[in-house]
């Protein structure tokens, strides 16, 4: 209501340049954050990575059961283990797509053997992506 009264007082120019502005101002906050766990990733660096982790976190790892409902600091304490005794090197990012608040990443851990897959979701929240499931295969 608010918006359609302040469209009928200002030139409709005036409108589109502040709902332009408003809208290119919060993408690359949102891209950056995303833009933050890729470079984590790349740089097979875990303790960056947890910093994007959900206060919840479904987790799944080879040969093990999946873990619903993670607290942050438990999944913290699973990857930063898997991390390490895999020796996780890098990541290469193999697709990724966006639906409403929810964005999905595919690709492969990387280490001196074959890697494993691995599946993001992450969800918008206030302005950041945060991981809420990680699938590791």
């Amino acid at each position: 209501m608010l918006l359609v009264e302040f469209c009928k007082k200002i030139d409709m120019k005036w409108t589109l340049f502040f709902l332009l502005l408003a809208v290119t101002g919060s993408l690359p906050a949102q891209q950056q954050g995303v833009d933050e766990l890729m470079a984590a990733l790349k740089s097979g660096n875990a303790q960056q990575v947890v910093t994007h982790l959900d206060t919840y976190v479904d987790l799944k790892l080879p040969e093990n059961p999946e873990i619903k409902n993670a607290s942050r600091n438990q999944a913290e304490v699973i990857l930063r283990n898997f991390f390490s005794e895999n020796n996780i090197r890098g990541f290469e990012k193999v697709s990724e797509r966006e639906m409403s608040n929810i964005r999905y990443i595919t690709g492969r851990l990387l280490n001196e053997g074959k890697g494993y897959g691995a599946t993001f979701m992450l969800r918008l929240i206030e302005g950041k992506y945060y991981i809420i499931t990680f699938r590791i295969s």
